[in-house]
């Protein structure tokens, strides 16, 4: 996971893979990595599918400060 940090990911932030399954959408079938184990499962799971493309997603657990000041707002 300290790998991550290099390409974007924060502290805070959890990471997530999409289940490879070709009916697999990302509102329901993300899979959270925490540890070793989970990115063994990941590879296993691509490999059964025969997919070369892993989608991995960084959520982030940002809590704005100012309620009234929104993510993207000037």
């Amino acid at each position: 996971m300290r790998a991550l940090t290099y390409n974007g990911h924060i502290f805070d932030s959890e990471v997530y893979y999409l289940n490879p399954a070709p009916w697999s959408k990302p509102s329901t079938d993300l899979v959270k990595i925490v540890g070793e184990d989970d990115v063994n499962q990941m590879v296993r799971a691509h490999a059964e599918q025969g997919t070369k493309i892993c989608l991995l997603y960084l959520v982030s657990r940002y809590e704005d400060q100012d309620p009234d000041v929104s993510i993207g707002s000037s």
